[in-house]
């Protein structure tokens, strides 16, 4: 009997399931930061390189099926309401990094291309920028906006009949970050090494 020999696509396959099996765990662990950072329950399902092998997450077939049910339980009304549709959104930015796409591959380029053009064609304004690089814009945005808000929340501001737009303002600061869960203000904390500085910062200007 003649020896078998290995293909290409036999050396192609090993290689990404073992890319796959060092990259899954990564996955599992973003979107429990998902989860926590959007304040929702995050479930997946993919296949593995050879397309048989299906991994849901949580491994526990009971999260998958308390999340579906409630999916389910939803009014038609209900699901559009907390749909994503991108077009009352126009000029909202999309922050997105190429990485780990293979640019000498044609195919994967391509493919990243037309995911990034969905949102582009529906009215995103594009933001190319690294993950540091947005860890730390959003430090001193997303994260200090939030510290202020709640910090504000515990004053117990209300609205008077003098109301000046700068009150109004904050008001409305106030409502938006209370509403979000604090596990999401946690996040954005643990999750960005610029947050402690700029809660420094902003102990710092307290004193003053």
């Amino acid at each position: 009997m003649a020896p078998r020999v290995k293909s290409l696509a036999d050396d192609h396959l090993k290689s990404k399931k073992s890319v796959f099996k060092q990259r899954f765990p990564g996955f599992k662990k973003k979107a429990t930061e998902l989860s926590v950072l959007c304040g929702n329950s995050v479930r997946f399902i993919c296949y593995g390189p050879d397309e048989k092998d299906l991994h849901v997450w949580p491994e526990n077939p009971k999260a998958m099926q308390q999340i579906v049910a409630r999916f389910n339980a939803q009014s038609h009304l209900k699901r559009k309401k907390n749909g994503c549709d991108l077009k009352p959104k126009i000029g909202l930015s999309f922050v997105f990094d190429k990485v780990r796409i293979g640019m000498d591959d044609d195919r994967r380029r391509v493919r990243c291309d037309s995911f990034l053009h969905v949102f582009a064609r529906e009215g995103c304004s594009m933001v190319e920028m690294s993950c540091a690089e947005h860890d730390w814009h959003a430090a001193g945005s997303q994260f200090i906006t939030h510290t202020v808000g709640r910090v504000l929340e515990k004053l117990s501001l209300e609205s008077t009949h003098v109301d000046t737009k700068g009150n109004e303002t904050l008001l409305k600061l106030v409502e938006n970050t209370s509403g979000d869960s604090f596990d999401l203000y946690c996040g954005l904390f643990l999750y960005n090494p610029n947050a402690m500085e700029q809660l420094e910062r902003f102990g710092w200007l307290s004193s003053l």
